[in-house]
Order: structure tokens, then sequence, then C-alpha cells
């Protein structure tokens, strides 16, 4: 019984087999494919032998495989016959008017299928790495150049010379900038495995040795000067661009151009320096001008004329820093005459000249001032009528002084008469016991000694 069920599963494994075997059988006209090998000129090289490739064809309508082989094809020189083998999966359609598409399924990447109707192209072709470039190109440099290589297949490692060799797989391996300070051919070559190496580029870089600009020079140079300065400035490098600046900071490369003299009316720093394309610039010339001018002329307090008295004066001058020096006895002064320091006194008829000096500045004019002094005179002293007394009525009392335009002040109440006391100009009534006091005054006279006088009026017994 089991063996006739066993029996019964095998058969039925093998009906299904047969049956599924003949549901997907193909049609005659899905197994005729033509294969073309087409191998691009442009791309290939032809030392690369490629002769046979398994195409592995999938039908997907009766999920079955064909497999088809590649034994020849031309295109662009003969091929010979090697032990690769180069695998494909095609889906194929139906052989009637649709469209086969074939992809790359195998190993090697420079491979590519391309689709068409009736037939299936492949087309081979060798890779070949993409030549070096340089940065900065090739020319001719005044300096040294930082060269850097660089390639655009990704992987791919660069090899160089610099001594106009062909690089080859020994040469040295380009990992940082190479350095080029002096005229040199540079050739560089990029390889990887697998892959055509690519052509020799080649850089040849010309290193001129860099000249420098001569540093500019300045007419009239730096100093202490008293008025404004026509500076001109100029450089012995025949064809150089002096660039300059006046406020003290380092000239460039747009700086102002010189084309004419720089008026200098103010302490400055003229900075400038040479530029010409393909040379170093100079260094950087400076000049510092101090523009001062003329020290001021001093003046005197109080000023000259005629006083009675001796007079303190005071000499002073504007210009700040400046020294005044002065003389007594009419001579101008000279850097070596007293410095002043301090008030002046004039007791005595005087001509005072002051002058101010300043390093690096013209020195003032001469100021002169005369002092007159004249002998002081004193009013005489006043007088009474009736003189001073005991009188047995009121008195009228006439105040006179023989000092001609001098003013009489007088006081009743025992004090002193001053300037503001009152003026006579009538007798006094003196009637009762008075003291009356009288003091002449005149302008540029010493005011007189006061007058005294003592009035008792009694009346009758």
């Amino acid at each position: 019984m089991k063996r006739l069920y066993l029996l019964s599963i095998i058969l039925t494994i093998m009906l299904l087999v047969l049956s599924c075997e003949s549901f997907f059988a193909p049609k005659a006209n899905n197994t005729s494919i033509t294969i073309g090998l087409n191998i691009l000129e442009d791309k290939t090289d032809t030392g690369k032998e490629i002769n046979k490739a398994t195409i592995r064809v999938w039908n997907q309508k009766f999920d079955k495989e064909y497999n088809l082989t590649i034994s020849s094809g031309t295109a662009s020189g003969s091929i010979s016959l090697d032990n690769d083998v180069y695998s494909f999966q095609a889906s194929l359609g139906h052989m009637d008017g649709d469209v086969f598409y074939v992809e790359y399924m195998g190993e090697l990447n420079n491979v590519n299928i391309s689709e068409g109707n009736n037939t299936v192209n492949i087309n081979v072709y060798s890779i070949t790495v993409a030549a070096p470039t340089f940065n900065p190109p090739e020319g001719t440099y005044t300096g040294s150049q930082s060269v850097i290589i660089s390639c655009a297949t990704a992987g791919a490692t660069i090899r160089y010379t610099t001594n106009g060799s062909d690089p080859t797989a020994t040469s040295a391996v380009y990992s940082s900038p190479v350095n080029i300070s002096s005229t040199t051919t540079l050739k560089a070559k990029g390889f990887k495995e697998g892959w055509n190496t690519s052509s020799t580029a080649t850089a040849d870089y010309a290193i001129s040795e860099m000249q420098t600009v001569a540093t500019p020079t300045f007419n009239p140079s730096g100093g202490t000067y008293t008025g404004s300065q026509s500076v001109t400035i100029s450089c012995a490098t025949a064809g150089a661009t002096i660039r300059y600046s006046t406020d003290g900071s380092e000239p460039t490369s747009s700086s102002p151009v010189y084309s004419s003299p720089v008026n200098i009316s103010s302490t400055t720093t003229l900075k400038a320096k040479g530029f010409k394309d393909g040379w170093n610039a100079s260094s950087t010339a400076t000049a510092a001008y101090n523009i001062t001018g003329t020290v001021a002329t001093p003046t005197f307090n109080p000023v000259a004329g005629t006083y009675t008295t001796a007079q303190s004066v005071t000499i002073s001058c504007a210009t700040s820093g400046a020294t005044i020096r002065y003389t007594t006895n009419g001579s101008d002064p000279t850097t070596n005459s007293p410095a002043y320091s301090s008030p002046v006194n004039i007791s005595s008829t005087t001509t005072l000249k002051a002058k101010g000096f300043k390093e690096g500045w013209n020195t003032s004019s001469t100021a002169t001032a005369n002092y007159t002094i004249s002998d002081m005179q004193t009013v005489s002293i006043p007088t009474f009528n009736p003189s001073a007394g005991t009188y047995t009525e009121a008195q009228s009392v006439t105040i006179s002084c023989v000092t001609s335009g001098a003013t009489i002040r007088y006081t009743t109440n025992g004090s002193d008469p001053t300037s503001s006391s009152p003026v006579y100009s009538s007798p006094v009534n003196i009637s009762s016991t008075t003291t009356l006091k009288a003091k002449g005054f005149k302008d540029g006279w010493n005011a007189s000694s006061t007058a005294t006088a003592a009035y008792n009026i009694t009346g009758t017994v």
C-alpha cells in the first residue's frame, strides 16, 4: 500500500515536470536572436583582446535561459581568442516587433550594452585614465610656484617627473603640491589598475628672477620748516608707478598715484612706494615734515605810557611753548638776552623790548614799549579862614589850596577826608563846636596832608 502511495507521488511529480516543460517550451520565433559585437574605435585600446562573451538570456514569458556565445566580431582590428568570459543577462520580449532590453550583469565596467529590435549590440571598449591637469598652468613667473596636479579619474594615481622625462609606473607619486622654484618641465601621467594609462601632461614653467623697485626719494627731505613745502617724489626705476600717503599709512597698490609735487602745509608724515608689473614693490620711503611758522609778537601789560609810579610789566606771547627774551636798555633782544619769567619792574623812564623764540619757528617781531615815570608831586595842604579857635557865634569857614587844579574834600565829623568825601565848593558854616578836616586831591599827584581845625562855638555870657 505504501509502495503504491509513493509510486503515485512520483508519477504526479513527473507529470508536473513534463507539464511545466511543455508549458515553458519556447516558440520557434523566440529562440533566434542576433548578437553583434561592436568595438568603439574612439575609446578602444587595440591591444585589448576581446573575443568571447557568454550571453545568458532569460525569457520572461517562458522562464527559460538560453546561452548564446559570441565567437567572432570585428570593428577596429582583429580579435584574438582568450579565456575571458563576459556575462550578461538579457530580458527578451516577443520576437514579433518587441524591443529587446539588454543590461550588463558582468564584472567589467568597460562594457556597454545598447538596445535594438531584432539585434542586441554589445559595445565593448577600454577606458583610459584622464590626462592630469596643472594649476597654475604653465607659463613665465617671477617667483616660485606651488603647482597642484589633479586628475578627473577617481582613484587614479598620478606620477610625475621634473627632469623632462615621461613618467612611468615607478616615477614619483603625486601627494602634495610640487614646488617649482626654477625653470622646469613638469610632466604627469595617470595610472589605474585595469585602465589604460593616461596621456602625458606637460607644463613648462619659466621662473625669472624677481627684481625690486628702487625706494622713492623726497625733495626737500623731511625736516622742520617754517612754511609750506612742495615735495617732489622720484624713483630711479624706469617705468615704476609711485603711490603715496599723507596720513601715516603704508601705501598700497590702490593708494593715490604720484603725478605732481605734493603740497605739505602742515605737520605731515609722507610715505611713498614704487610699483611695477612683474617686479617686487619697493621698500616704503618715509619723511616727516614739521611745518611751524612764525612766533607771535609779545605784548605788555600795562601798555607803554607815562606813569607817576613804578610799573610791574607782564610780558606774554600767544605762541605756545615760545620763550620770551627782553631788554631794558633799548637794544633788540637776542637768543642771549634774559628770558622772561616774572613781571619786569619799571621804576624809571625805560624802553622795554621783547621777542619770542621757538625752535624750528621764525623768531617773532620785536615788541617795544616806552614807559615814562615822572616824579610825583604832592598837593599843598588846604588852609582855613577863619582859623581854628573859640568863637561866640557861628563861623563861615573858607577852605583854600594853593595847588592849582586841586580838588578839596572835607569832613565835619572828625574823620580823614577821602577821594569820596564831599567836595568843597563854598564856605562851610560852623554853628556848633566842630572839628573840620580837609584834604587836596589832583590826578597824577599825591594827595595833600590832612588839614585840621577845631572850632569851639560858645555863645554870649
